[in-house]
């Protein structure tokens, strides 16, 4: 998806004031990893998405242990962490879904 010139232009302010990326945790790199569609490639689409936040909101309200360090971020922040860095994702073989990186590769 072609991003704006205003979004490109934030995108460049972050990278001039932040040269090693945007900290973790922080409100700007949770909207950056939201934008970004890599998070949405990762699980396979949108939908999908939004039910792994929502299943892992859940556990963690069940009294789940967060996978990242919390200092003091939402149970949503701190589920959009987890999947940026691999912490969670789809069990494919339990759901019964199709994985759409192995449909892509082969």
């Amino acid at each position: 998806m072609p991003r704006s010139n205003a979004e490109i232009g934030v995108a460049v302010a972050h990278r001039a004031r932040y040269p090693n990326g945007l900290p973790t945790g922080t409100p700007q790199h949770m909207n950056e990893i939201l934008k970004s569609d890599d998070i949405v490639a990762k699980v396979g689409g949108r939908f999908k998405l939004a039910s792994l936040i929502q299943r892992r909101i859940a556990q963690l309200l069940d009294g789940a242990r967060p996978l990242v360090e919390r200092n003091g971020r939402s149970d949503f922040e701190v589920v959009i962490e987890e999947i940026a860095t691999d912490k969670i994702s789809i069990d494919w073989e339990q759901s019964g879904i199709k994985n759409p990186a192995k449909s892509r590769k082969g």
